[in-house]
């Protein structure tokens, strides 16, 4: 439906210029621009210059002949361009000689420009590329020689001639970390050919060959940390002053980097690199301010005193890093005195099986002999030298037996205990288990060695029946026992049981209260199950009407009264009616036919603001004319002008203002008269 819409509008817009010629646009024109696949639409706003581009997908290709961009006559209006998130490829020679377009808004979503799509775009600036961005393609922005500044992700692939030498306004490039991963550059310019200023932004891992060939503005470049590579002939026919190179392992593989010095941190490839191609090298230091993570080198030891016998020595112990040099770390050692020390035995008593052994351990320096310590050890007894054992008492089913041996050195006995045998066991009856309705027993039995009885048979009553929850055969109630059907869970066993009677389960029958016209009941009760009524309600007697007086409303000259009626002051029914009283209505007191006329008088009303009166030839006062006699205490009127001999019937009303609304009594009687 919107491409629908878009097309109508766009017919509507390009009837209207052809007719009526170029000065004749209108505030907005609109229209489509995608392929087949796409569906993507343009808006224009003449008064702001403004060139809207939204939808998804791929944009038309154009030509510089026939089939040209939709908006190409608008081109030396279109101030600046929006481009909405979801397109993924401008057109080429889309925006073609937008020669006044200065401002150019890109989605996230880019993927692709196109080629010749911004081609003489003469007062364009500046230009910021989305992350996103894949290809620039041949001729983008050739021609664009007011631009100045541009920022591109580093992975955008630009081809030949993208911008070229025409565009040598460019003076600031930065260049982005988009996938961290620079394609290999081929053309020979490059919107940073003729930048005074190129930022890398960190995150940037590569610079391909060619990176910067004919880079000849700048003097200085810094290339971040998150640098990897230097690509062959990356900094072919440069002339840089100064490089610093963040990365300390960055790997160069170019074989010059067209620079009179380089700067960079200790051990580093840029050092090496600057050492064998003897250029000037400018050493960086604190690695944590460029952001680099210190490095330790292997320790070194500074200041070191030797120990003697009587004095510590000491050295200190030092961690620095192996690119910035910073002290990362700093350790004291202490070198004890006395360091050379052995010891010796001395006053050695040896141990035997009967009594301790024990020596002095004797700590010295080697160096003076000077004795440092003394400390007395005990040695255990040695173990005993026993012969064999001998059999004292031998070991019977229940009692144990007792062996002894002697050392042969000392002479002291040694007794040992052998554990009773145990019994032999001969089954004389196996147990049997107890059933529901027989007795079991236990085992009998003696030992084959000794004759004890060993287990004597014991009855195991039986165990008797393990009935389930049962099967419901008939359901009690309120009246009658029920029925249900057990089984031995354990043999199988049946019986039929009885189940007792329910209770009955009374519920209350509410009361109902008597009313004026109808008789009530008293609460009662009955059993929910079998009905059965167990306390009868009883009849309560109707209470009758208590009646009340309605005041009735006298009747007025501007308001309809009421007589008086009654209602029952318990249940509010009516049972006197009110009735209507019509409102007053004046006194027509006399009437006088005159001359083509006739005179009225009445009787005056009090409070009323005036009167009407009213008079046809029809008795049924039909095709009446009416006449206002305004203030209250008027009593006649002559009404002339009317046809002779002509019979009249007149009415008159009172009327009061209330508010600024007319309040009205009723018409009086119908009179007649007839004029003379």
């Amino acid at each position: 439906m919107k491409r629908i819409v878009c097309i109508l509008i766009s017919c509507v817009l390009f009837t209207t210029i052809w007719i009526q010629g170029p000065c004749a646009y209108a505030n907005t024109a609109s229209g489509e621009c995608g392929q087949e696949t796409s569906s993507i639409v343009w808006y224009f706003d003449t008064s702001t210059g403004t060139l809207e581009i939204e939808g998804q997908g791929t944009m038309a290709d154009y030509s510089n002949l026939g089939h040209r961009a939709p908006w190409y006559d608008y081109s030396n209006l279109i101030h600046s361009v929006i481009i909405k998130e979801g397109i993924t490829h401008l057109s080429q020679l889309g925006f073609y000689n937008c020669v006044n377009l200065q401002e150019i808004q890109f989605p996230n979503s880019l993927k692709t420009i196109g080629e010749s799509c911004f081609r003489q775009c003469e007062r364009l600036e500046s230009l910021s590329f989305p992350n996103s961005l894949e290809r620039i393609k041949a001729y983008a922005f050739m021609d664009c020689n007011a631009l100045k500044t541009v920022t591109i992700p580093c992975s955008t692939t630009i081809e030949e001639s993208a911008f070229t030498t025409t565009c040598n306004s460019i003076k600031n490039v930065t260049i982005t970390a988009g996938t961290g991963i620079m394609p290999t550059t081929t053309s020979l310019v490059q919107p940073w050919v003729y930048a005074n200023t190129i930022t890398l932004c960190d995150g940037i891992q590569n610079l391909p060959p060619n990176f910067l060939t004919g880079f000849s503005q700048c003097s200085s470049l810094i290339l971040p940390k998150s640098l990897n590579l230097i690509d062959q002939n990356a900094f072919v026919n440069c002339n840089l002053q100064a490089i610093t190179i963040l990365n300390p392992n960055c790997t160069i593989l170019a074989t010059t980097l067209c620079t009179k010095s380089i700067s960079g941190f200790n051990n580093s490839t840029a050092k090496d690199f600057a050492l064998q191609n003897d250029i000037i090298f400018n050493t960086l230091t604190n690695c944590n301010d460029y952001g680099i993570v210190h490095v330790p080198a292997p320790k070194e030891n500074e200041n070191y005193v030797e120990e003697t016998c009587t004095t510590d020595g000491s050295y200190t112990e030092i961690i620095r890093c192996k690119y910035c040099n910073s002290v990362l770390q700093s350790t004291n050692v202490i070198l004890p005195s006395h360091h050379i020390i052995e010891s010796r035995k001395e006053n050695e008593i040896a141990s035997t099986c009967s009594k301790a052994g024990s020596y002095d351990l004797v700590t010295y320096c080697s160096r003076c002999n000077i004795v440092l310590q003394t400390k007395h050890i005990s040695n255990d007894a040695l173990p005993h030298n026993y012969g064999e054992w001998k059999i004292v008492t031998s070991p019977s089913c229940t009692s144990t037996g007792i062996s002894v041996r002697s050392c042969n050195e000392c002479g002291v006995i040694e007794r040992k205990l052998t554990p009773a045998l145990g019994h032999k066991e001969i089954c004389d009856e196996p147990p049997t288990e107890p059933t529901c309705t027989n007795p079991g027993n236990t085992k009998q039995s003696h030992c084959e060695y000794c004759k004890a009885v060993l287990s004597e048979k014991q009855i195991i009553p039986a165990t008797g029946h393990n009935w389930d929850n049962g099967k419901t055969i008939t359901s009690p109630t309120c009246n009658h026992t029920g029925k249900k059907q057990l089984t031995c869970l354990t043999c199988g066993v049946q019986k039929v049981v009885s189940i007792a009677q329910l209770p009955h389960s009374p519920v209350t029958d509410p009361a109902v209260q008597p009313t004026c016209t109808k008789s009530g009941k008293s609460a009662g009760r009955h059993c929910k199950i079998c009905g059965t009524i167990i306390q009868k309600q009883s009849t309560l007697k109707a209470l009758g009407h208590q009646p009340q007086k309605i005041k009735g409303v006298n009747a007025t000259y501007w308001k309809d009264g009421k007589t008086d009626g009654t209602k029952c002051k318990k249940c509010k029914i009516i049972l006197t009616k009110q009735t209507k009283i019509e409102k007053k209505s004046v006194n027509c007191k006399k009437i006088k036919g005159l001359k083509k006329g006739f005179d009225i008088q009445w009787i005056r009303v009090k409070d009323s603001s005036g009167y009407q009166i009213r008079y046809s030839r029809n008795k049924s006062m039909k095709s009446t004319k009416a006449l206002t006699i305004k203030g209250g205490n008027s009593t006649h009127k002559q009404i002339l002008k009317l046809k002779k001999h002509t019979k009249y019937y007149v009415q008159i009303r009172a009327y009061k203002t209330v508010n600024g609304k007319r309040l009205y009594s009723n018409w009086s009687k119908t009179k007649s008269v007839t004029t003379k």
